[in-house]
């Protein structure tokens, strides 16, 4: 860690020193004096606001930190060291300077002469350096290597008021130096005798196994860092005494014995601590004398920014032979800072370990856990103390192994969790509840306990259950392998009340003395692997609750199958005791609680009771009479406190004798959007009716409609979100909720409201806990671009559907009035099963997504769709964009793009079936693909197409000569009536533009530039070739069909226009290319020309020329210019254009503009308005 500097003033250095780092050097200057701070001393940056300081790195060799420091300096006239200490050394970083470090590193040492001035000092401000013999030793040592005057001090060193000071009694010469600190020493609140672990960077462990962390010389405590061993001389002066109440200090430090490899003889060995280092596992032992009364260890920790500080350790019972069984007690204690009395944790004692051990070997063991309180948090001195006493009878060595001390950051604390509670108390009863005295306890030979996971060796059996228990309240462990296969590292284990029961968590009743509930599983989990010597993992994962304070003893057994009938027994034996209270009362509310760092809680009432009167205790306790007869259920809120955060408060229920069941049922489970129709749900209530009763509902998850579609009403209702309350009066059995719809326009489905009742104060109906009022759609409105669900287009079509009458569907909202183009990507496709209108806006589209058809119209039903594009559908019976059996208009629509992609498949673009009828007004049918006939459209009903083009369109059949129609194919059963449209750039094998089977009505109609890539590139009215006997008719009037191309005229060598043998009726005035029209007759108005001299139509490419689709405009010269007949013509062309004067024939009146062009068009139509009829060259 690096500390910045904590003052303003200007400082000449204050650095943190690394091995091979470089370092921020002072300037040399005359008499200077450095200060070096060791990092392991508790508020160093106290010291950090003086000139010349350096802060040791903890991680790395201090030593030769400071020969770094001193390697670049001239004069320095005293060095000044603040560091923990003990006699004859320092504790510099991870290093002692001692007397074998003075020894080991002599030459780094006497370099430090090169740097300091002829009378030097070196001044050490630690806890007793030079006390004793061996402290006076290392001082002279020091100086003799440096050349310096040496000062330390031979007692406690640091603040007064814990016993130290700042004097340096022992001096190897005339110190001329003073502390650079001085004006800090008063605030100083520590000592500097010991080292304070710091739980906020690890977890403290100490299992006196690793070389470097054993006690490896008589009395030497150096190399155990955080942990002082005591004799206690004096404490105790007599024999029994219960080590919880010896609290006094006792800070005379004991002679430890170490490496002893052999059990001492009890009546040889004098009591205090000896190091056990033997085939029984290395230990520090405990044992109380005549000298040693109560001999103890003192672990120091420094708990800043940490909570929940958790210490255990397996305590071990150690004798020679078995047979010296006194009683041996254990305390656990704390306190906070370096004086006064320690404070006892009752849930640290063990009353003797010789009886509570789990292991029946000589040396007896039981681990022992106790969480400290929370006034322990956030300390930067704690010191928690293991202490035995004198037994009665035959003293014993107590083991204290394997130590842990572990915490968890405040920072990230959890808030506790408090489970909700039942208690039964009867009517006209009372109800007394205590404290737990302890959560569940599970400790094993193995060393398990509750939250914590172990490994550790099972011990091998050669039977396969052993019960120990005879208690009532037993325990029954079994152990199962897990599948069949011949070996196994997984074990599943269970337990069960050998006799008797345990409570449910949560549910109480003191109608009975002892617990009445089933008891439920106690669950282990883990793994374990066979062999002479397994070893394995197990957690206990559950709680169990007792009714008393009882306590069973458990064995299990492992039975590992590892190959046909062999078997290999494995067993673990332990103690089991229930969350109980002292006194046979149930247990209060924290019994069942829990907090994430395993922190001790507190409880605080949040809300009273309101049918009975309450004393409540912090910890958990509680005593509760009902009003006088009072039946139902009453509660109570409270909150559990780690002393961090509360938790969320929690509902503790009493039931008193027999409370109400609430149910709820939906006495008018449809309501619609329409005003006026609602639903209407009915809450009754059984049992006493003397008093009112809240009910708590939520609108259930099952629900799908939004808050926004509906509202409630009724029953005093109050409602946050989706949490309601009602109340049913005094005397009466139910209440009515009233749901009233919302009607928002917006097209929704069938959707529903479904309430649940809630638990509250009352039982509820197990067949009777949820209703639910249906909300029917009335709207048609379309608001997004969704593929189904709420605004859809989807939605809006099945509403219509799932209404009578014809529905109108419209669309709102700023993403159809954007410059942004839409599409819409219906999930399914759009069928109208009864008679709907769309109104989209202007360039919508309605996308198959290249795998579905977009429209289907039903027989019988009637459409009319407007302003739409239908684009990328694809059918493979026929109508990849539009399949209609019904009545359908088509107005400003454009078909597009779309595929009927199967080989028979007619009407890429739509399919108009049999007996149905199809309008298609000012809109355009382009790039369709058939697999077979009709590339734009395949009509066997009634057509009729008003002021449209279709263009572009493909048959791609070739399966006969009578296979095409690339714009349109008119089947036998087709009747088609097209006025004032184009047919332009469309391509089949036969009849490029239109293969006509059935009637054809043609009137001012323009059929050019089709291709056909057999015969006929304009129309084709089928026949039979041997007979010419007429298939489909067609009849005639003001219409172009020049400019088609045939690929292939061989050998009709017709282009434009073939039939059979008077299959056309000439109603005059039509322009032919290059037509077969002699078994037609033809008035002499009608232009024709032949494949000889060809009659060019002088059209110009198809282009937008105003109105609502392209058209192809006559050219000047045109033969086509007043050669028609207003007789039966429409009042204007395709565009709209009103027709003057002598009409033309054709789509696209020559002489005519539309109401308002765009600019460059009108121009150019004005343009060629003024050119002579006649003159080619305009």
């Amino acid at each position: 860690m690096s500390l910045a500097p904590q003052s303003t003033q200007s400082l000449l250095i204050s650095t943190e020193v690394k091995d091979n780092a470089p370092l921020g050097l002072a300037p040399s200057i005359a008499s200077q004096s450095l200060l070096f701070i060791d990092s392991t001393v508790g508020g160093a940056e106290r010291f950090m606001t003086n000139p010349g300081v350096y802060l040791l790195d903890g991680q790395g060799d201090a030593i030769a930190q400071i020969s770094q420091v001193l390697a670049g300096q001239k004069d320095v006239a005293s060095v000044q060291i603040v560091s923990h200490g003990r006699s004859g050394g320092l504790l510099l970083g991870q290093t002692w300077l001692d007397a074998t470090a003075l020894q080991n590193r002599a030459g780094e040492i006497r370099l430090w002469q090169n740097a300091l001035t002829a009378d030097a000092d070196i001044l050490l401000f630690g806890c007793e350096v030079a006390a004793g013999s061996l402290g006076r030793s290392f001082v002279q040592v020091l100086a003799d290597l440096s050349g310096a005057d040496v000062a330390a001090s031979d007692d406690l060193t640091g603040n007064q008021r814990l016993g130290g000071d700042w004097d340096l009694e022992v001096r190897t010469g005339a110190i001329g130096s003073v502390a650079l600190f001085q004006s800090e020493q008063s605030d100083y609140e520590g000592v500097l005798n010991t080292v304070y672990h710091s739980l906020a960077t690890e977890d403290f462990l100490q299992n006196w196994n690793s070389p470097t962390t054993i006690i490896n010389s008589d009395g030497d405590w150096a190399s155990v860092p955080s942990i002082v061993g005591y004799e206690g001389g004096g404490l105790v002066s007599a024999l029994g005494v219960d080590p919880q109440t010896v609290l006094a200090d006792g800070t005379t430090g004991a002679n430890v014995i170490a490496n002893r490899t052999t059990l001492p003889n009890p009546l040889v060995v004098p009591g205090g601590i000896i190091e056990f280092n033997g085939s029984f596992n290395q230990t520090i032992a405990l044992k109380a004398s005549d000298a040693a009364t109560a001999p103890h260890l003192v672990l120091y920790m420094d708990a800043t920014g940490q909570q929940n500080v958790r210490v255990s350790f397996v305590a071990k019972d150690i004798d020679n032979t078995g047979t010296s069984n006194a009683i041996t007690p254990i305390a656990v204690q704390y306190r906070l800072g370096n004086t006064g009395d320690f404070i006892n944790l009752p849930d640290g004692a063990i009353t003797d370990i010789t009886a509570q051990s789990t292991d029946d070997s000589f040396i007896r063991s039981a681990r022992l856990t106790v969480l400290l309180p929370k006034e322990a948090s956030n300390q930067a001195a704690l010191q928690i103390r293991i202490l035995t006493t004198n037994a009665v009878g035959v003293d014993e060595w107590v083991g204290i192994d394997d130590i842990k001390v572990t915490s968890t950051t405040i920072a990230s604390n959890n808030k506790p969790l408090a489970q909700a509670d039942l208690y039964k108390v009867a009517i006209g009863g009372s109800l007394t509840t205590s404290p737990s005295v302890t959560g569940l306890d599970f400790d094993s030979n193995l060393g398990n306990f509750v939250g914590q996971r172990e490994t550790a060796r099972y011990r091998t059996y050669d039977t396969s259950f052993t019960e120990l228990s005879t208690f009532g309240n037993g325990v029954r462990v079994l152990v199962q392998r897990l599948g069949n296969l011949p070996r196994r590292d997984d074990w599943d284990v269970t337990a069960y009340p050998k006799t008797g029961s345990v409570l449910i968590p949560g549910v109480y009743n003191n109608t009975q003395s002892s617990a009445s509930a089933t008891a439920p599983g106690f669950d282990f989990s883990g793994s374990g692997r066979s062999g002479s010597n397994p070893t394995g993992n197990f957690t206990v994962n559950q709680l169990l609750y007792g009714a008393d304070n009882r306590v069973a003893s458990w064995d299990i057994t492992f039975t590992d199958y590892r190959s046909g009938a062999e078997t290999v027994a494995q067993s673990m034996s332990g103690r089991l005791r229930y969350n109980a209270t002292a006194d046979g009362n149930l247990p209060g509310v924290l019994s069942n609680d829990s907090d994430g760092e395993g922190s001790a809680l507190t409880a605080s009432l949040v809300t009273g009771p309101q049918s009975g009167t309450l004393v409540f205790n912090a910890d958990g306790s509680f005593t509760y009479t009902p009003n006088a007869g009072f039946e139902g259920f009453d509660a109570f809120t409270y909150t559990a406190s780690d002393s961090i955060a509360n938790s969320t408060p929690t509902t503790v229920k009493l039931q008193v004798g027999s409370p109400s069941t609430v149910s709820i049922t939906a006495t008018d489970s449809t309501a619609t959007e329409a005003p006026g129709n609602t639903g209407t749900y009915r809450i009754n209530r059984t049992g006493n009716l003397s008093l009112p009763l809240e009910i708590n509902l939520t609108i259930d998850s099952g629900s799908t409609a939004s808050a926004t579609d509906y509202s409630l009403s009724g029953g005093n209702l109050t409602q946050v979100g989706n949490t309601l309350k009602v109340t049913i009066p005094a005397g009466q059995s139910f209440v009515d909720l009233t749901l009233t719809t919302i009607d928002d326009i917006v097209a929704e489905g069938l959707e529903s409201v479904r309430l649940k009742v809630e638990e509250g104060l009352y039982f509820t109906s197990s067949t009777s806990q949820t209703a639910t009022v249906g909300i029917n759609p009335e709207d048609f409105v379309v608001t997004n671009t969704n593929a189904a669900g709420e605004g859809s287009l989807v939605q809006a079509v099945s509403n219509a559907n799932t209404i009578t009458g014809t529905d109108t569907i419209t669309f709102s909202g700023a993403i159809f009035t954007d410059a942004t183009p839409d599409t819409i990507t219906p999930a399914n496709t759009l069928s109208a099963s009864s008679d709907f209108n769309i109104i989209a806006p202007e360039g919508l589209i309605i996308s198959g997504g290249t795998f579905r058809q977009v429209f289907n119209i039903n027989s019988g039903r009637t459409a009319t769709l407007q302003n739409l594009t239908i684009a990328d559908g694809s059918s493979a019976s026929g109508g990849g964009g539009i399949s209609n059996s019904g009545t359908l208009t088509l107005r400003n629509v454009t078909v597009r793009n779309n595929l009927a992609n199967g080989t028979s498949a007619d009407g890429g673009g739509i399919s108009n079936r049999t007996a149905a009828s199809l309008t298609i007004e000012n809109s355009t049918i382009e790039n369709n693909t058939s697999g077979d006939d009709g590339g734009g459209i395949s009509n066997s009903g009634t057509l009729t197409i008003l002021n449209s083009t279709i263009s572009g369109n493909t048959a791609t059949s070739a399966s006969s000569t009578t296979s095409g129609g690339g714009g349109l194919l008119n089947t036998l059963s087709g009747t088609a009536t097209i006025t004032n449209s184009t047919f332009s750039g469309n391509t089949a094998l036969n009849g490029g533009a239109i293969r006509n089977d059935g009637v054809l009505t043609l009137v001012n109609n323009t059929i050019t530039q089709n291709t056909a890539s057999g015969a006929v590139g304009g129309l084709l009215n089928s026949f039979d070739t041997t007979t010419f006997v007429p298939i489909g008719r067609a009849t005639l009037k003001n219409t172009i069909i020049a400019g088609n191309i045939d690929s292939t005229p061989t050998p009709l060598n017709i282009i434009d226009l073939v039939g059979g043998s008077n299959s056309f009726t000439d109603q005059g005035n039509n322009l032919l290319g290059a037509a077969d029209t002699s078994n037609s007759p033809f008035s002499l108005t009608t232009l024709k020309g032949t494949t000889a001299a060809i009659l060019d139509p002088k059209l110009d490419v198809l282009a937008n020329n105003g109105g609502k689709t392209k058209t192809h405009a006559i050219l000047a010269g045109s033969s086509a210019i007043d050669a028609g007949t207003a007789t039966g013509a429409p009042g204007s062309d395709q565009r709209g254009a009103t027709r003057n004067g002598p009409t033309d024939i054709g789509a696209f009146e020559f002489n005519s503009i539309v109401n308002a062009l765009p600019t460059a068009i009108a121009f150019k139509m004005l343009w060629i308005s003024r050119c002579s009829r006649h003159d080619r060259s305009c």
